[in-house]
């Protein structure tokens, strides 16, 4: 592009005109410069347009002309038209249209089509905001895009980048026809109040006119606590449409972001299109229909699928508790019988089950769980019939849980219950169990149809008749997974994960790799054992042996055991820069009243809390006077910290232990002292530590205190 460009000139339509026409004349291969210069003084000669402010000419901006005026040949040398001369009679002032109206003009309907789209789909404004433009381009940007339209230059990245600006335009104006609507609505509706209220108070008084004083008082007391609770039912309504309008949009993001991520059949053949090998496909003929077989050997997937053979768990209990097991008997007529499960929901009620919590129950939801190849593989009920789901329909999930969530089988007219636009992702995430999740689904559509299977899912080849039954009857593939292919899978990317760690990683980096490590089942139950042997490395001690361990242990734990002590070395590092970090922000900060996201900006959330073991308080940024319940047995004063690092779906949790000072029910003691009471023996104290409880309580007790006198909790 040209050199600097001077500002002065850059912010009138002139400087820009030439400083476009400087910008374009290095594109030699695109056009010609001479006659760009020539289209550009055509713009300045053309379209006097009607204005009603100023009536002077002097410092008018070069005009341009009219969309629908173009000249018989852009690529000649046109004559300069000559404007007429305004006579001084007239009063109304008249301007030019500038490049910049020319630009907007031409890219109104652009705007105009976005905003039509957002009064279509209110669900775009997120669209639209997430990549909407920061600001509306220069007048330099503008008469260059104007040049660059006459002479037929368009580039792909140039029409995005209109397009978001479109896009920032069309949500202002959104807004601003939406508030002036609402506005108008609210005007009306205080109007009628208004003319409801007069009515009002003119029929009390001239009922008050006849009637006694105490009548009167009575009308009065009685008139205020008619319009309180007519405010409290009013601010009720609309606390609760907010909620609900909240809920509709959360379970919108839910459904959307769960239909991205599954599995479906048209996945399934492109893969064998491509000849995939962690994919094969074959056939099973039965009762004279061939269908279809995909084999899963390593391909990711992720599957939302529900079991219908759950209940065969309870075989073994007793004949008194088959009766009372919730849809026992159910599930076995539908296993032998698919057309059960298809049935519509007018011909369900009338069975003897429905709606009822009794062996044969049957009710208008489905329990489904949602696994992932390669996070949480075994977060499913497995069965010997299991139908997975390639997709949900809108307004069909009522809730969601990261393990069984005790849900009703009659919850179908529930509203959505979803809380958190990111649940789905929660349920693959290292904070994790290794037991089922639930997704409770809606069973029948608005109509009574019942939602169907798109396959049939098997483990390892067992692919029984009643799975081919089934397979026939909803005419769908069967989607077989070969578990040892992914667990072989697991321990690969496992073992390059655990051989990237080293000491020398900074925290965030580690953090990363252990929150990968965690999301897979088998390393969150390696390092969930490793738990109670972390203690005794940040202070914990019992009066037994230290915890070690296992001789037997496998070199992989034992691996494992030492990435656990790398990562919690270096975690209580970071929670010590961090508050050094937030004392430093809370005290450059003037204006008082700092809010904590501001203080731990990276941080999802950050919480720090002090337990004093002799006062039985817990403290926080807020107060010392927190009375402690949780812990019943509080042998020493303690330091918890829970935090969440943004876009990471794992809270840490870490306890800091003032291990070399003992409470013994009256206060706290030292370590003679201890050993003097009998309280703690030598061997206890040989391998005793307060060093970190040392380090981070000083901070956290400075953080709280400048935190306060920020907040104006204390003076300072």
């Amino acid at each position: 592009m040209h050199e600097k460009i001077n500002k002065t000139s850059e912010n009138t339509v002139e400087g820009a005109n030439k400083s476009a026409f400087n910008a374009l004349a290095q594109m030699k291969d695109k056009f010609n410069p001479d006659k760009a210069r020539q289209l550009i003084e055509l713009e300045e000669s053309s379209n006097i347009i009607n204005s009603s402010s100023k009536p002077k000419l002097e410092n008018v901006a070069h005009s341009i002309s009219e969309e629908n005026e173009k000249p018989e040949n852009s690529n000649n040398i046109v004559e300069q038209s000559t404007l007429d001369v305004i006579p001084q009679s007239k009063k109304k002032a008249q301007r030019r249209l500038t490049l910049s109206d020319k630009y907007d003009i031409k890219e109104r309907p652009r705007v105009d089509r976005l905003k039509s789209d957002l009064y279509s789909d209110v669900g775009k404004i997120f669209e639209y905001k997430s990549k909407q433009s920061a600001s509306e381009p220069s007048i330099f940007k503008k008469v260059v895009r104007l040049i660059a339209d006459k002479i037929g230059i368009k580039t792909k990245r140039g029409e995005e980048l209109r397009e978001r600006e479109a896009m920032r335009v069309a949500l202002i104006e959104y807004q601003k026809e939406v508030d002036a609507e609402q506005r108008a609505f609210e005007e009306r509706k205080r109007n009628l109040e208004e003319i409801e209220r007069k009515d009002i108070l003119e029929k009390e008084r001239r009922e008050a006119a006849k009637k006694a004083a105490q009548e009167a008082d009575k009308a009065s007391q009685e008139r205020k606590d008619l319009e309180s609770a007519m405010l409290q039912a009013r601010n009720h309504f609309d606390l609760r449409k907010q909620k609900r309008f909240k809920e509709q949009r959360i379970q919108e993001i839910v459904e959307r972001d769960l239909n991205a991520r599954l599995l479906t059949t048209d996945n399934l053949e492109a893969e064998v299109l491509s000849e995939n090998p962690e994919i094969q496909k074959q056939s099973v003929l039965f009762d004279g229909v061939q269908i279809p077989v995909y084999s899963l050997k390593g391909l990711s997937f992720s599957i939302l699928s529900t079991t219908v053979d759950f209940k065969k768990a309870n075989e073994e209990a007793t004949e008194n508790f088959k009766k009372q097991a919730i849809g026992f008997e159910t599930y076995k007529k539908v296993l032998a019988n698919p057309m059960i499960w298809g049935e519509r929901r007018e011909d369900a009620e009338k069975t003897d089950g429905f709606g009822t919590n009794n062996c044969s129950a049957r009710g208008d939801t489905i329990s489904a769980s949602y696994w992932n190849s390669d996070r949480n593989i075994n977060n499913h009920v497995p069965g010997d019939l299991i139908y997975g789901f390639e997709r949900v329909e809108p307004d069909s999930i009522i809730s969601v849980f990261d393990r069984d969530g005790g849900t009703n089988n009659m919850a179908g007219h529930n509203e959505a219950s979803l809380g958190s636009p990111d649940v789905i992702r929660g349920l693959e995430g290292a904070d994790d169990t290794d037991e089922y999740n639930e997704i409770l689904l809606r069973r029948y559509s608005e109509n009574g149809i019942p939602k169907k299977p798109d396959y049939i899912i098997t483990e390892n080849g067992k692919i029984t008749e009643a799975v081919l039954r089934h397979a026939k009857y909803f005419g769908v593939p069967i989607v077989n997974i070969d578990r040892a292919s992914y667990v072989a899978k697991a321990e690969k990317k496992g073992e390059e994960i655990i051989n990237s760690i080293s000491d020398k990683d900074d925290y965030l980096d580690l953090d990363n790799k252990m929150t990968e490590l965690l999301s897979m089942s088998e390393y969150r139950r390696i390092f969930s054992q490793l738990n109670i042997l972390q203690l005794k490395d940040i202070g914990y001690k019992s009066e037994t042996e230290a915890p070690s361990i296992s001789p037997d242990a496998s070199a992989l734990e034992k691996q494992c055991l030492d990435i656990a002590r790398i990562e919690l070395f270096k975690r209580i590092d970071f929670i010590k820069t961090t508050l050094e970090d937030a004392i430093d922000k809370i005290k450059m900060d003037k204006r008082g009243k700092m809010d904590l996201s501001q203080v731990f900006s990276q941080f999802a959330s950050f919480d720090i809390y002090i337990t004093n073991a002799q006062n039985r308080t817990k403290s926080n940024e807020r107060s010392d006077t927190d009375p402690l319940f949780t812990r019943e047995n509080v042998w020493c004063n303690m330091i918890d910290v829970v935090f969440k690092l943004k876009a990471e779906s794992r809270t840490v949790k870490t306890t800091i232990y003032d291990g070399e000072r003992v409470f013994d029910g009256e206060r706290i003691l030292s370590v003679d002292e201890a050993l003097a009471k009998g309280v703690r023996t030598k061997e206890y104290f040989k391998n005793a530590d307060s060093s970190f409880y040392d380090t981070i309580e000083p901070l956290a007790r400075k953080y709280f205190d400048e935190y306060r006198k920020n907040q104006g909790l204390i003076m300072n």
